[in-house]
């Protein structure tokens, strides 16, 4: 499945520029401007944005901090590709914490070669987090296993691929509240036979099965769900 790239600018010819740049290897989408970006990114995963900093309705720094702020985008790498060729600009685009800022006009080739760059980096990174511990719960990515650590002992879970998938997102996004949307759209991707019903029942399994650890998976009225610590005297 090819890398997809969300190329956010209002100028027809960057989009048709960019997206000759990278459509061998990768699906591009384009928005033109940030109402049509967010939309994307709350109802697909991106695996990179390309983001301008002038745009009809909004700049791209205030964009930006704006994503951090999401569970489903904190995580989505960011490179600035914009006219703005001032120092104040660029040091404002690292320290929001963008992967890199390039200043048009656009050299493909090197574009290319910076956003392959930083994407395998990004990509050796994720390979390291394979393993996720938080609290008494151990996750293995590679092998798709759960344990219980209590006592000393580790004890084997019984999870499904999908109360797996749920879990590990959960544990990486501790204390946020997911609506049943993107939970659909992180667990199951593109899937149209699936419906928000589904979210319910898999969640309710996955409840049942770690009920001894110490973290539990509440309902959050009129919004979704969310993964925490208990209470002492829930424990």
């Amino acid at each position: 499945m090819p890398e997809r790239i969300l190329i956010v600018d209002d100028c027809d010819t960057h989009h048709l520029l960019l997206a000759g740049v990278f459509e061998r290897n990768f699906e591009v989408v384009p928005a033109r401007n940030l109402a049509q970006a967010e939309a994307l990114l709350d109802a697909q995963d991106f695996s990179l944005v390309l983001l301008d900093v002038d745009l009809p309705d909004g700049d791209g720094f205030s964009f930006y901090a704006k994503l951090r702020t999401k569970p489903h985008t904190q995580n989505t790498p960011v490179i600035f590709v914009t006219a703005n060729d001032s120092a104040a600009g660029e040091i404002m685009g690292f320290s929001l914490g963008a992967e890199d800022y390039i200043v048009k006009p656009i050299e493909p080739v090197r574009l290319r070669s910076r956003v392959e760059a930083r994407l395998k980096r990004l990509h050796e990174k994720e390979e390291r987090d394979l393993n996720l511990q938080k609290g008494d719960l151990r996750l293995s990515v590679s092998q798709a296993k759960v344990s219980l650590l209590k006592d000393g002992q580790e004890i084997a879970l019984s999870l499904t691929p999908v109360e797996f998938k749920l879990l590990f997102h959960f544990l990486r996004n501790e204390n946020f509240v997911f609506s049943r949307a993107q939970l659909l759209n992180t667990v199951w991707g593109n899937a149209t036979d699936v419906f928000e019903r589904t979210v319910d029942m898999h969640i309710s399994k996955l409840r049942k099965k770690i009920e001894a650890s110490e973290f539990a998976v509440s309902a959050v009225h009129g919004t979704g769900y969310r993964l925490s610590r208990r209470m002492k005297n829930q424990a």
